[in-house]
């Protein structure tokens, strides 16, 4: 146990998906585990341990952020030997073309936060075992795929209306508050991560997703990631 999680060693899957919302982890767990049973709750950060086609998994709640991601992403490799964390979230774009309810799938991902190694900012890169057999199951699937360099902020309400066209304009995809702490974790544990992102909102317009529409689009995100980890 920590002061983050009640679970007993042995609790959690080797491979975890982790939402933000800790009421997405568990409808995760209620929509495609077979019999989950909830693992934490401290915080209400809620996390379920089950089984989907005969394969254990878990799900963990992240939090909002970087620092709270970091906590969880920390204890579930140091702790409790988990091996790959892939991220179920939303993001904002950068790109015009790119649009609500397309997916991106961040192959690396800069950031302005103070969270690095020595003081040095670096591009963590995301698990290429992970990211091929992500973009081969999503081929199964009608949605748009978008895979390149991402940004992770730790600002979400920005006072400085413009700050994102430098990154628009040095073609990076889009952001969302934890990709790159998650991304660097896992590198130099030499673990894996992916963070798989639908496009909730736009930052050339004011289109943005409904709640309900993310939701189902959640869905077929999980959908895809576990397929991608457990191909029939």
């Amino acid at each position: 146990m920590t002061p983050h999680n009640e679970a007993n060693p042995g609790d959690y899957a080797e491979t975890v998906l982790m939402p933000g919302d800790p009421l997405r982890a568990a409808y995760i767990a209620q929509n495609f585990f077979e019999n989950p049973k909830q693992v934490n709750g401290i915080r209400n950060c809620l996390g379920f341990t089950g089984h989907y086609k005969g394969h254990r998994i878990s799900t963990q709640a992240s939090g909002m952020g970087q620092p709270s991601l970091g906590i969880y992403a920390t204890e579930l490799f140091d702790i409790y030997g988990v091996k790959q964390i892939i991220r179920i979230g939303t993001c904002g774009s950068f790109q015009p073309e790119i649009s609500i309810g397309d997916l991106i799938v961040p192959m690396s991902a800069s950031s302005d936060s103070h969270l690095g190694i020595n003081g040095c900012h670096i591009s963590p890169c995301c698990s290429h075992e992970l990211l091929n057999k992500f973009m081969l199951a999503a081929s199964n699937y009608p949605y748009r795929i978008h895979a390149g360099s991402f940004f992770a902020s730790d600002n979400f309400y920005n006072i400085q209306p413009d700050w994102w066209h430098i990154y628009r304009d040095a073609n990076i995809l889009g952001v969302d508050m934890e990709t790159y702490y998650l991304y660097l974790l896992a590198m130099i544990r030499k673990r894996h991560a992916l963070t798989v992102n639908i496009v909730a909102d736009n930052f050339n317009n004011e289109e943005k997703m409904s709640t309900q529409s993310r939701v189902e689009l959640s869905r077929q995100s999980v959908q895809i990631v576990l397929d991608a980890l457990f191909p029939v």
